[in-house]
């Protein structure tokens, strides 16, 4: 700073070079030495927490985890993971289900179950996607069909289940009342040892649960089948309708 005297008065006049000489240095870091870096804002509060995390959170604790390293990992602050838990422990798991705090929305969810209740009861042969609906068709009320379904089992009117209808008692009959009515065929598979597949073709009386007829054979054929049918139809004098 200089002083510069005039004649009637004297004035300071301030010198650029000596303005800049009067400011504080700055401190440089020192050679090798990293700046610091800026310190992490916090993390942000979560509002709106799933049920499934809150579940979780509630299980972590009883497990032994601090509540509070389960506030971190969930992203919520301590005391309300210590509500989740009384809350589980007072009510189970529908307490930790979300509620509103706000007294109009609490007004037009219970007229909203009124006018569900009302429907229902009037149209009783109403499904739930039918009431869903006819309430946003007619009434402009937009309400999914998981609220429809959990208003009528609450109010328990939901459909009764259908009642079982017994059959009378009817005669059932697995056999023929005389011999060689009617003949039931079947063909057996096996395999002999160290050699090949044969086949063993049988003829069972319906009435009489015998076999009546039997065929071995090396292939598994529609000629064997009639060959056995022919024999025994022969032996017994039976007519066979085609």
């Amino acid at each position: 700073m200089g002083w510069l005297w005039g004649k009637d008065k004297t004035e300071v006049v301030e010198r650029p070079e000596e303005a800049e000489a009067s400011e504080e240095p700055k401190l440089l870091p020192a050679p090798g030495e990293a700046e610091a870096e800026p310190r992490p804002k916090p993390a942000r509060r979560r509002t709106n927490i799933p049920m499934e995390v809150r579940l979780l959170s509630v299980q972590a604790c009883e497990s032994g985890l601090v509540a509070r390293e389960v506030a971190e990992l969930a992203g919520v602050s301590t005391s309300t993971v210590h509500t989740w838990c009384r809350l589980y422990r007072e009510e189970g798991i529908p307490g930790l289900a979300k509620r509103t705090t706000s007294s109009s929305t609490r007004r037009i969810c219970r007229a909203l179950e009124e006018r569900i209740k009302a429907h229902r009861e009037a149209h009783p042969e109403h499904g739930v996607r039918r009431v869903r609906d006819e309430l946003r068709r007619n009434e402009g009320l937009d309400v999914s069909a998981e609220t429809v379904r959990r208003v009528v089992n609450e109010a328990d009117l939901g459909q009764p289940p259908p009642k079982a209808h017994r059959r009378p008692p009817q005669v059932r009959r697995f056999e023929r009342s005389v011999a060689n009515a009617m003949w039931q065929i079947d063909i057996f598979t096996f395999q002999l040892k160290r050699m090949y597949p044969v086949y063993l073709v049988g003829i069972i009386d319906d009435h009489s649960r015998y076999i009546v007829g039997h065929g071995l054979y090396r292939q598994q054929k529609a000629v064997a089948v009639l060959e056995v049918v022919k024999d025994r139809s022969q032996k017994s004098g039976t007519e066979i309708d085609h």
